[in-house]
């Protein structure tokens, strides 16, 4: 049902894209809190998650030791991280600690970004999103990039961020990037030459894939930056590079679909990995 009402709104509305970048909607948000009062606080990262004898949380201290009370915390970690560093597993409720047992990381990503010398429109693309697809079997597809590194891959989502905003890039250049999922488990166990080698391959076959709808895109590259689900990792420390939080799946054993957003003690709320 979710991906159903998400490809229908899709359908009806179309996709939307932050004019001025991710940092636009940063600072959207920075402005939006402090035209209500908020203070926000930047280079403080959040030692602990404070609790009352209650058991309700009751604020947090930074990693400065400053000490802030409130009787809410909206927390952008991932569950695990919450419950093991910043509360300490004595505080989490033993079925919580349960439930989250029976969660798997859900997917990453594998991207490729590239950087051209040419607009959008001389490659032949006019819609911000584009999806190519050799196979219409998606379980398959799903399953295979679980258990290896798919380096025949079946699909490719190519966004080009020009067309939505004309000023992303220098005129003359455009920016793209390909996309496809992937879980992290495969990359894991490859050794650093393997690793490096793999990411390349796979990349110039996800090129190779999108020159299907933009002929001659390798030509006109300036630019190229990889990464896999261990970049992503190492960027956000989500487990297994999940891009989803965990995996849709109602055979956690939970009979829920996700992770709630309320979080494991009053007044905790997780909103960013369900």
């Amino acid at each position: 049902m979710n991906y159903a009402l998400l490809v229908a709104s899709y359908l009806r509305f179309g996709p939307a894209h932050i004019k001025g970048k991710s940092q636009a909607l940063s600072q959207a948000l920075v402005d939006s809190i402090e035209e209500h009062g908020g203070e926000v606080r930047f280079n403080k990262g959040v030692k602990r998650i404070l609790t009352s004898r209650k058991g309700e949380v009751c604020g947090a201290i930074t990693e400065d030791g400053a000490e802030l009370s409130s009787h809410y915390v909206l927390c952008n970690v991932n569950p695990l991280t919450a419950c093991f560093e910043l509360l300490t597993r004595d505080h989490v409720p033993e079925w919580y600690l349960s439930r989250l047992k029976n969660w798997s990381a859900g997917p990453g990503t594998f991207n490729v970004h590239l950087g051209l010398d040419c607009s959008c429109s001389q490659l032949g693309l006019e819609t911000y999103e584009n999806f190519v697809h050799l196979s219409t079997d998606l379980n398959k597809q799903h399953e295979s990039m679980r258990h290896a590194i798919n380096l025949n891959p079946q699909s490719v989502t190519l966004t080009a961020y020009n067309v939505a905003d004309d000023e992303f890039s220098p005129p003359g250049t455009s920016c793209v990037v390909l996309i496809v999922y992937a879980y992290a488990e495969p990359w894991l166990k490859l050794r650093p030459n393997e690793y490096i080698k793999l990411k390349h391959l796979l990349a110039d076959k996800l090129i190779r894939l999108a020159e299907t709808m933009a002929p001659g895109l390798r030509n006109h590259i300036e630019v190229a930056e990889i990464a896999t689900p261990l970049t992503n990792i190492r960027y956000t420390g989500n487990p297994a590079g999940s891009i989803i939080g965990f995996d849709e799946s109602y055979g956690s054993g939970t009979s829920q679909l996700n992770l709630p957003v309320r979080g494991p003690l009053p007044g905790l709320f997780l909103p960013m990995h369900r």
